[in-house]
């Protein structure tokens, strides 16, 4: 009877310690509920591979496209004396001939203001800053290219007010506004100093006591050789006007004015070559016992042959003047001249020609009243514009040309720069 009290004491112990016992029972959820849980990895991750791996990006440094400064770029096509090479904000100009017999030539860089000169480049001999803002022209022949670039308010001197025909420049002059600074060895370097101007323009000639750059230059202001006088050529001269145009950024103006002008010349050396009688010519009077008769070569023996003209030195190689005597003159042109130009800058009728020297009665062209004078566009001053703005209108000096040898050709043509002397 004991046993059986304990075994029934131990079952109620074991069902007293079952019943305070709780088991979890976790439910199985729906097949929809289990697309949508993210299932827990089993596995270790495995390492990503080579081609995988997202790679780390370098800083890659950005490298900025060079600017052109110069969109319109001169293009040389007659002009021998001076060239020009374009880079992204300089220019390189060099002058071939500046005098006759040089064998030295000028090299210039010009640099787009506000950016960084170039370096080593060699033998320059001046570094300018352009567009420039003033300039102090000391050939009056710079002075018409200047007004066609539209620059005439970058003029703060000049040589001398006494050669120069431009109206502009000629009241700046009188008012005071533009002082002379003179030429030559002489020129007045502390005034100029003074100005500071960005350029000085001029020619050179090889001659110390004719020459202002030496002494321009040794004074430490940025000198400019221009050799427009050099060219053989009208159109070669006239195209200087691109030379300066580079100092101004103005190269699209003077391209089409250039243009213009070639396009001007061609129509009357097209019309000049189907003439067929063409009137004998010769120029200039003797001066202090020596007659200067342009070379046959020359960019008067040229213009008289492309107006259908028959210069009578043609045959001739030079470029330059010929030394000659009046006795070599006569024997040549007496009689065989029809006309003769350029009879004496200060004539302006016949009896001006004969009062210089009696004997010139004896040539042909003056007993026929066939005498025409370039002196048509004088200034108050006394400036011959035919030296002055006749260097860029060669088209127009042309044409005064031929209507002079072929009247009946041109017959409507008023004279620019020539007079028939009476």
């Amino acid at each position: 009877m004991k046993k059986m009290k304990w075994l029934l004491a131990i079952l109620m112990i074991a069902m007293t310690l079952a019943a305070c016992t709780t088991q979890t029972v976790t439910e199985i959820p729906a097949q929809e509920e289990i697309d949508t849980v993210p299932t827990e990895a089993t596995e270790e991750p495995v390492e990503a591979t080579a081609t995988e791996a997202e790679e780390p990006v370098e800083e890659t440094e950005v490298v900025e496209e060079p600017i052109d400064y110069f969109e319109d770029k001169a293009i040389i096509e007659y002009a021998q004396g001076f060239t020009v090479e374009y880079f992204d904000n300089y220019k390189i100009v060099e002058v071939l001939t500046p005098w006759d017999f040089s064998e030295e030539t000028f090299k210039y860089v010009l640099v787009q203001r506000g950016t960084e000169a170039p370096e080593g480049i060699e033998n320059v001999d001046a570094v300018v800053e352009i567009p420039i803002e003033t300039i102090i022209p000391l050939s009056t022949t710079f002075i018409p290219f200047i007004e066609i670039n539209h620059q005439m308010d970058t003029i703060v001197a000049v040589s001398d007010g006494t050669y120069i025909s431009n109206e502009t420049v000629l009241k700046k002059f009188a008012d005071g506004e533009l002082p002379a600074v003179g030429y030559g060895a002489t020129v007045d370097v502390e005034t100029i100093l003074n100005l500071e101007p960005d350029i000085i323009m001029a020619n050179g000639y090889g001659f110390p006591d004719y020459d202002t750059h030496p002494v321009l230059i040794d004074a430490g202001l940025t000198t400019i050789i221009n050799g427009d006088y050099m060219e053989s050529t009208p159109l070669g001269r006239a195209e200087w006007g691109k030379f300066i145009a580079l100092f101004y950024n103005t190269e699209k103006t003077a391209n089409e004015f250039f243009s213009q002008t070639v396009e001007n010349y061609n129509e009357i050396v097209a019309l000049a070559a189907d003439v067929e009688n063409k009137p004998t010519v010769f120029f200039n009077t003797a001066w202090e016992g020596t007659w200067y008769m342009p070379g046959g070569n020359s960019y008067l023996s040229l213009m008289v042959q492309d107006a259908g003209g028959d210069y009578l030195w043609k045959d001739d190689p030079s470029t330059g003047s010929l030394y000659l005597s009046f006795e070599e003159v006569i024997e040549v042109a007496g009689e065989n001249a029809e006309i003769w130009l350029h009879p004496g800058g200060f004539s302006f009728s016949i009896a001006d020609v004969l009062l210089s020297d009696e004997r010139y009665g004896e040539f042909n062209a003056l007993q026929n009243g066939m005498l025409y004078n370039n002196n048509a566009k004088l200034s108050a001053m006394g400036g011959n514009d035919y030296f002055e703005s006749g260097v860029a209108y060669p088209d127009v000096i042309l044409a005064d040309l031929f209507s002079i040898f072929h009247p009946d050709l041109m017959p409507d043509h008023e004279l620019q720069y020539y007079m028939k002397l009476d």
